[in-house]
């Protein structure tokens, strides 16, 4: 599971920023903002969280999703949270490849389904059961 650490740090990368305070700046809080989550003497708001995963160039909704479960101090309701996430984050890799086999047939391609072995591309990829291959 990735921290708001993994998050500010992508931020700086993607964005060619040369420290934590410029982050926080440019997400339109003071300096000493990032600091702080880095610290999690605080949390950025649902509204920060969104712009600071687009500017990592990561999922804003699944950002918010780990944001609601870091700053949960309730284990209950964080692992509610958990599933939560993890129910859509299933639902995203299942679509993908539902996706891939409705379009393949408006196409009118013919498709097989084979095993995906292997596959370590992206996380997105990762548990997917079948791979379906056009031809």
């Amino acid at each position: 599971m990735q921290t708001i650490d993994d998050y500010i740090d992508a931020a700086i990368e993607k964005q060619g920023l040369k420290s934590g305070n410029e982050l926080g700046r440019q997400l339109g809080g003071s300096a000493n903002n990032v600091s702080q989550w880095r610290t999690r003497r605080s949390w950025p708001s649902p509204r920060t969280m969104r712009r600071l995963a687009t500017m990592a160039e990561m999922d804003p909704e699944e950002a918010v999703l780990l944001l609601s479960i870091w700053r949960e101090e309730d284990p209950k309701t964080r692992d509610l949270f958990m599933h939560i996430l993890k129910t859509v984050q299933g639902a995203a890799k299942h679509a993908a490849s539902i996706l891939i086999v409705v379009g393949a047939v408006f196409m009118g391609l013919n498709i097989t389904p084979v095993q995906a072995q292997g596959h370590n591309a992206n996380k997105t990829a990762q548990g997917l059961t079948n791979l379906y291959i056009m031809r």
